[in-house]
């Protein structure tokens, strides 16, 4: 039934974002990392120390609202690799931190522990500032939920995460379990690492219109790289690709939290009234009213699942709908008594 709902979830985000488009009246802007910024910046990425730095002194003066690293800090020094390499990220975020916070990413292993970070990076941003970055897969692979308790029905106690944390530095709190609201939001184009730079040093009239008071997401856009299955296509340069790099996702979970906030479970006994309703005319002796009836029940139902998603709300409409399915022997189609004429129904 849980992939049922969400297979009609992904169904009413395509609706809406087809025949009425919601602009997101709080945006977020990606600086992505993409396969020619690797060619023009061709040091290992855990050397990349120097170029983040570069890219976080040059945020500080287009003063973005916050700015969240989802690329993996190394877990200790390479000072002894490469000297100078940890002062070189250290001078970026001291350079903004007077003017935006910084929000750390921190990932996890194969076995689901969560890696450290080297310990200067955190002093810097603060203990605080630093947020898991895990999502939920449903079982069809597919990315619908959001969930600081870790996916976990049975957890207690939530983690801190990348965007709740950025969403917290905007001075928006709010539930942090429910389902991401694809339906906002135009597809996400982002900003090449190499042009933030270029536009940092000799542009700065653009690195402000591009950025200036904006929250900002930093990850890599790769083709075959931390790719995430998603219900609509949200990667402008990729069109009809639900297969997008993780970033995009979690932009559009700050999206989400900017503006209205996660998609929250309708009362469970309104569903479960709708399911004795459609039960009802499952019960009824077949005919043409009967299946009229049956109609505009599915018609109503969803309808209903549109409008109360726009509100922020969903109404998992699955089992009432299968609850009110004709099934052989009880059916609306079944003939009663050998007569399935409106007049046999009195």
């Amino acid at each position: 039934m849980a992939l049922a709902n969400g297979k009609l979830l992904d169904a009413a985000f395509v609706a809406w974002r087809s025949i009425a488009p919601q602009s997101a009246a709080r945006d977020v802007a990606v600086i992505g990392i993409d396969v020619e910024d690797l060619r023009k910046y061709n040091d290992p990425r855990d050397f990349w120390h120097a170029h983040y730095g570069r890219l976080l002194a040059g945020l500080a003066k287009a003063r973005p609202a916050v700015v969240g690293l989802d690329v993996v800090l190394p877990e200790r020094s390479y000072h002894h690799l490469v000297p100078g390499l940890d002062q070189a990220l250290l001078k970026g975020l001291l350079a903004i931190r007077d003017t935006t916070p910084v929000v750390l990413a921190r990932t996890v292993d194969d076995f689901r522990n969560f890696r450290e970070i080297f310990a200067p990076y955190v002093a810097m941003v603060g203990a605080d500032s630093v947020g898991a970055v895990v999502v939920c897969r449903d079982e069809d692979e597919v990315i619908r939920r959001f969930d600081e308790y870790l996916c976990d029905a049975d957890r207690t106690r939530p983690v801190a995460s990348l965007t709740g944390i950025m969403a917290e530095r905007l001075g928006v709190k709010g539930a942090r379990r429910g389902w991401i609201d694809y339906h906002i939001g135009a597809p996400i184009q982002y900003l090449p690492f190499r042009e933030v730079l270029r536009w940092a040093e000799s542009d700065e009239a653009m690195l402000h219109s591009a950025l200036d008071g904006k929250p900002v997401l930093l990850g890599f856009i790769l083709p075959f790289e931390d790719r995430k299955t998603i219900p609509v296509d949200l990667a402008m340069w990729e069109p009809g690709n639900r297969s997008v790099p993780g970033v995009l996702v979690h932009a559009q979970v700050l999206r989400t939290m900017l503006n209205g906030g996660l998609l929250q479970p309708l009362s469970v006994w309104l569903v479960y009234a709708l399911a004795l309703a459609g039960a009802a005319l499952v019960l009824m002796r077949s005919g043409a009213r009967a299946t009229g009836l049956y109609a505009l029940y599915i018609v109503l139902l969803g309808a209903a699942t549109l409008l109360l998603l726009r509100a922020g709300w969903f109404l998992q409409p699955a089992g009432p709908a299968l609850a009110a399915t004709p099934i052989d022997g009880v059916s609306v189609g079944r003939d009663g008594d050998g007569d399935s004429s409106d007049d046999a129904m009195g």
